[in-house]
Order: structure tokens, then C-alpha cells, then sequence
């Protein structure tokens, strides 16, 4: 069944929703309703809503747009696939923002307050942990509650509809009905059957109930401070501190130490007791995660599942720089701390475990995330909250905007300057075509980026032959690649050599399952790899499959003796006896000593503008690892120099030159 209709009978919201669910991949064109004119296109793929476009606008700002529409005709063409993708969101949370927006821009010009209803929500709707809540738009019409439209009716089986102009059971054409009960819901949102409450009814109902609980409080407050003065007698008060000092020293602090202040109260004014210690309570500044002893940072990475290796070794590169700051005496007189939380590598578990950073353990910022698809949802969530976010284990261009989002900076080069490093190697000095090329990717955002970069180069070189790059992968979290292997084996004519997107694991299998039927293919993979557990499991599989394998780097060769390199060997031998030398934690600890130069130049009187602006004025910081560190206003990455590395029959890299 091929899906169809018209806007006015069916929103846009529940028509995108509707065809998620059906899991397929497809391109939904919006006509206008006279004439066959296209408002605008919408690519799904796999379910999942991936690019957009309306006029001139694309991406997420060309689906705030179709949700304005009343009007118009949309029909379904199925298996046809975006160019590139620009949208990351999962489609529950794209539409929630997208609807809020509106209905805020729609309250404002009524020169009212945002109001907003709660609509049930299927739950065979829901995917991926999607969450759907409809504003109250003025017009609630928008969503189209099924006691305000005349069902409709299928002839062949008589189920009922409330929308839509064909039967979801059989396909049959649906006719008008005068009336009866719906024997089916509308299958993306359906009205509760709670009575329509006005707007400003509600404004009065919230008045009323945050009076009365402000009323039980204060009687509450009265009660507790009434059996607080009952236990401490007026002769004899308990001995008050400041909330920013240290408690009494060890002879004055036999019972617990009371500071007095009013009434208890998270900022500190209410009393607070204080355990016998005889070590200082650290004080907390304004800033979060921020006190007198220390400044703590938060890490999301995977330390579970087939991408663990990453999460470990970046962690364990970022705890070497700052064990090394701290043993020097912190930064402004602070240690630095890491708190880290595990995803696994699922985004599903991202938003908890960066929710739980913020709101629990209270970190001032975030450093060293791993992951693209990951990234894509830990970026808005700390953006939103203005939170620091910097290094993460990703070349996405989620993380490289222009301009810059203010709050995210990185340290490594992207992954389109990776891949276009590879693709001009292979097109520029082994001379291939691109049809003689081949793209094996993650079938995710990290691999959108990596497949995109290679066929803008190879564009470049070779015009719009450079199309022609076939795109091969698997899903994210597993090493299922036969049919990647199989597809690229089977072209004609034959792949000569492989870009890959990958993580090690699944990399290594491609590698080994294409070799065995094509020793000389060339593989070329980004750093996201893993360069040290890829040559480990290459290695496993004999030197026949590891040889030549090539990687490139976003830091310099760990084999070579570069200023940068040497002080990195010193630290993980000295904090991590018996670690090897890795890529990934050499990038963990670059990037973790960049951020304690820009906490060392801030100073004491740290909060995140303060540090935003130090980074934004930091120029020609050299690093040791042979070219020169700049940020500004408009650059937020901090290099650009990819560096290249290939396996040797003894399974250890050395140095390659791309050009």
C-alpha cells in the first residue's frame, strides 16, 4: 500500500509518524493541493526521518515549516534515498521541539502565555524511545481529535477511521460516515478523553495550586523551625561557621557543627550539619562543579559493549594529563576530576547518562564524549544548559557549525578531512577511479559524514563521476558485514580499494572476509577505528590480512619521539605501568592538556564564559606535536593536520605520506 492523501484530513506530524513506523525507506512529496507544484520533500530511511527540504530550507528548519501547513496533498515513493543526510534527531523529539516552537511563535501573537495539552500517545507508535507531547495550539484542530471530525468507514471490513482516505487493515478506499463510534483510534496521536479545558481556566487552576502549596509549605517551615528552637536551648547556641569556611578544628568538633542560617533551602542559607572531620569541607563557588579543592568534568563514552576499547583508552588519556596537572598543584590551586558515565555506544542511553552528570554529579562540564550518533544527542542537551563541551572522540560536522555553537570546541581534525585525506590519496597517488572505490561506513551519522566527504572529493577530482562511489555497511554495535563484503566483491568492475568508517571490530571482519578473496585490496581507515585494537585484531589473522592496512591520524605517530609524544610515554608509564602507548588515549591526553592550559589562563575566578572567552583568544599554542594550536570567535577546532599510518608485516605502523 502506497501512502497518500491530503493535509487537510490528516496532519503532517501524524503522516510522518505513520510512515516511521512502517520502518521503510522512502521520499514523501508535498504538493500543493491545486496543482502539482512540490512545497516540499521528505526522505525516510529505515523509519528514520533523515533529511528534508522546502524551498530554501533543509534539514530540521524545512520540517518546522511543513508543520505549518493546512493544506496540501502528499503521496509516498518508496526506496528512494537522500543525497546526504542533514537531519539527527530521533523523529519524537524532532517533532516535540518543532511543535513547542510553534506553538510559542502562535501564543505570542495572541499576546498570551504558552499553555500546553497532554494527548495519549500509541505506544506501537514509539520508537527508539521517541516521546511524543502535542502543544495546545490554539487551533487544536491541528491534531485532529477524533470527536471532531466525521469518521469515516471501510466498506470491506467496516472499521471505522477518524482520518485518512484508506483502510490501514486492507487498503480499501474509506467513505464518509454520519456517525457511530470509531472502532479504530488514528494510529500516530488521538485525543484523551478529557473535557477541552480553556487556556485561561488553566492559568487560574495553576494560580490556585502553587498559592496552596506555597501555604503548605510556609505551615510546614513553621512546624519544623518550632522543633528546631525546642532542641536548642537560647543559653546555649550551637558554635555557627561560614558556609565557605572549614569546620572548627578537631578539638572544637566533637558533635556536629551547625551553621546557622533561616530555614533549610538548597543554596546553602538553611541549617546544615556539618560531620566531625578533621580534613576541610570543600566550598562551593558559583560556578558548577566548581569548589575551592577541585573542578570536576564529565566523560559519556562506551565502557561496555564492542566499542569499549574506545571509552577505556580515551578516559585513560584524559586521566594521564590531568593526574599530571594535578600533581603539579591543579590548576589554580584546584585539582581536576573526571566523573564518567558508560553508554555503550548506544544514543538511547546517551541523554540519562549526560542527565545524570549534570543534575547528580554536577560537573562543570564535558570532555572526551565518544561517538557520533552519540554526540548528536549529548550536544543540544549540554547547548540547552550551557554546558562546556569540549573534546569529544568524534569528527562529526554535528560538532563543527558555522558559526561555532558557542559551548563546543575540538580538538582533532573531522572526519570529512580524514576521508577526503584517504580519498585523495587513493585518486591522486594510486591513481584509481572512482569507480574502482568503494565506501564501507556505520550505517549511522558517523558514517552519513564519512560516505558524503569521500564523494565530495572524488567530485572534485573527477566531476560528477564522482557519484559513482559505491556505499557499502552494517548497523552500529554490531560486526554483521557479509552483505557489505558480498556487494563489494560483486561489483563490476572490481573494487580496488576501501574507505572505511568503522569501529575495530567490525572493520577487522570486512578486512579479513574481503582479503581472503582479494589479497591486494587496499584499506584505508579514520581514526575512529581504533589504530591500536584494529592492529591487534588484524594481527590475530596473520600478516597476510594486516599488511598495508592503512590508518590516518588526527595525532602524531606514538612510534616516533615528537616533543608531545615523549612527555604522553613519561605520564602512562608513570600513572598506568604496563598500558602500551594508543592513538586513541594520545588524543585523550592532547585533548585533556589543551583544556588544562585554557583552565591555567582563566584563572581562579572560573565559570564557562570566562573559559569560552580564553579559548576564543588562545593563538599559536604549541603543543608539541609539530603545528601550531589556534581557536577564535569563528574556529572552534583546534587542527586540522591528519597524519597517516600503515601496518607493516611485523603488524606495526609506520609513518605513511599522503601526498
Amino acid at each position: 500500500m502506497a501512502l497518500a492523501g491530503d493535509l487537510k484530513e490528516i496532519a503532517f506530524s501524524d503522516v510522518a509518524q505513520l510512515y516511521s513506523r512502517t520502518g521503510r525507506t522512502a521520499m514523501l512529496v508535498v504538493n500543493r493541493p491545486d496543482s502539482d507544484e512540490t512545497l516540499g520533500v521528505f526522505y525516510f530511511d529505515g523509519g528514520e526521518l533523515v533529511d528534508a527540504r522546502m524551498g530554501e530550507l533543509e534539514g530540521v528548519e524545512a520540517v518546522y515549516k511543513a508543520l505549518e501547513l493546512k493544506e496540501g496533498t502528499f503521496r509516498a515513493i518508496r526506496e528512494v534515498k537522500c543525497r546526504e543526510r542533514r537531519i539527527f534527531q530521533p523523529l519524537g523529539a524532532l517533532l516535540l521541539q518543532a511543535l513547542q516552537r510553534l506553538d510559542e511563535q502562535a501564543q505570542v501573537d495572541l499576546g498570551r502565555p504558552t499553555t500546553y495539552t497532554e494527548f495519549e500517545t500509541d505506544p506501537e507508535v514509539m520508537r527508539d524511545g521517541d516521546t511524543i507531547v502535542s502543544t495546545g495550539f490554539p487551533d487544536p484542530s491541528l491534531f485532529h481529535p477524533a470527536q471532531e471530525i466525521a469518521t469515516r468507514v471501510c466498506l470491506t471490513c467496516g472499521k471505522q477511521y477518524s482520518r485518512g482516505d484508506v483502510c490501514l487493515a486492507d487498503g480499501s478506499r474509506l467513505v464518509r460516515n454520519t456517525g457511530g463510534p470509531l472502532s479504530v483510534q488514528p494510529q500516530a496521536l488521538r485525543a484523551t478523553n478529557e473535557p477541552f479545558i480553556d487556556p485561561k481556566e488553566q492559568r487560574r487552576r495553576l494560580v490556585v495550586g502553587v498559592a496552596g502549596g506555597l501555604a503548605v509549605l510556609a505551615v510546614f517551615a513553621g512546624v519544623l523551625w518550632v522543633g528546631i528552637r525546642a532542641h536548642r536551648p537560647l543559653a546555649a547556641p550551637a558554635e555557627t561557621v561560614p558556609a565557605a569556611r572549614a569546620p572548627a578544628p578537631a578539638a572544637q568538633t566533637a558533635s556536629p557543627v551547625i551553621v546557622n542560617a533561616p530555614f533549610a533551602d538548597p543554596t546553602g542559607k538553611a541549617p546544615v550539619v556539618l560531620e566531625p572531620s578533621s580534613r576541610a569541607v570543600p566550598a562551593l563557588t558559583a560556578a558548577r562543579g566548581v569548589t575551592d579543592t577541585d573542578v570536576t568534568f564529565g566523560m559519556v563514552a562506551p565502557f561496555s559493549g564492542p566499542a569499549r576499547e574506545l571509552g577505556r583508552q580515551m578516559k585513560m588519556g584524559i586521566e594521564t594529563a590531568f593526574n599530571l596537572a594535578n600533581e603539579s598543584g591543579g590548576v589554580a590551586g584546584r585539582q581536576v576530576r573526571l566523573e564518567t558515565r558508560d553508554d555503550g555506544y548506544e544514543p538511547a542511553k546517551t541523554v540519562p547518562a549526560m542527565r545524570d552528570l549534570y543534575e547528580r554529579a554536577r560537573v562543570f562540564g564535558i570532555i572526551g564524549n565518544v561517538g557520533t550518533p552519540n554526540a548528536a544527542l549529548a550536544l543540544p542537551f549540554a547547548l540547552d544548559r550551557k554546558m562546556f563541551f569540549f573534546g569529544a572522540f568524534s569528527g562529526s560536522i554535528l560538532l563543527r557549525r558555522e558559526p561555532p555553537d558557542r559551548y563546543a570546541f575540538n580538538f582533532r581534525a573531522s572526519n570529512a578531512e580524514e576521508t577526503a585525506a584517504l580519498a585523495r590519496y587513493l585518486m591522486k597517488v594510486k591513481r584509481l577511479r572512482p569507480e574502482q572505490i568503494a565506501v564501507f561506513t556505520q550505517q549511522d551519522a558517523l558514517g552519513d559524514g564519512g560516505y558524503a566527504a569521500a564523494v565530495k572529493t572524488a567530485q572534485g577530482l573527477y566531476g560528477n563521476a564522482g557519484a559513482t562511489l559505491l556505499r557499502v555497511g552494517y548497523r552500529r554495535n554490531t560486526v554483521d558485514v557479509a552483505d557489505a563484503v558480498a556487494r563489494v566483491l560483486a561489483q563490476t568492475p572490481h573494487i580496488k580499494a576501501v574507505i572505511t568508517v568503522a569501529t575495530y571490530r567490525a572493520a577487522a571482519q570486512f578486512i579479513e572476509k574481503v582479503k581472503e578473496s582479494r589479497p591486494s585490496m587496499i584499506v584505508g581507515n579514520v581514526s575512529f577505528v581504533g589504530s591500536t585494537s584494529l592492529a591487534e585484531e588484524l594481527n590475530l589473522l596473520g600478516p597476510k590480512v594486516a599488511a598495508g592496512t592503512i590508518v590516518t591520524q588526527v595525532v602524531p605517530p606514538v612510534e616516533g619521539h615528537s616533543p608531545a609524544v615523549l612527555e604522553y610515554k613519561a605520564a602512562l608509564a608513570k600513572f598506568f605501568p604496563g598500558e602500551k602507548p594508543d592513538y586513541v588515549s594520545f588524543e585523550g591526553y592532547l585533548t585533556a592538556k589543551l583544556l588544562v592550559e585554557g583552565l591555567l589562563r582563566t584563572g581562579h575566578e572560573l565559570d564557562t564564559e570566562k573559559l569560552v572567552g580564553t579559548f576564543e583568544g588562545l593563538s599559536a599554542l604549541e603543543l608539541g606535536i609539530g603545528t601550531p594550536v589556534n581557536l577564535s570567535v569563528a574556529e572552534h577546532q583546534a587542527s586540522h593536520k591528519v597524519w597517516a599510518t600503515e601496518l607493516d608485516a611485523h603488524g606495526r605502523y609506520e609513518p605513511l605520506d599522503l601526498e
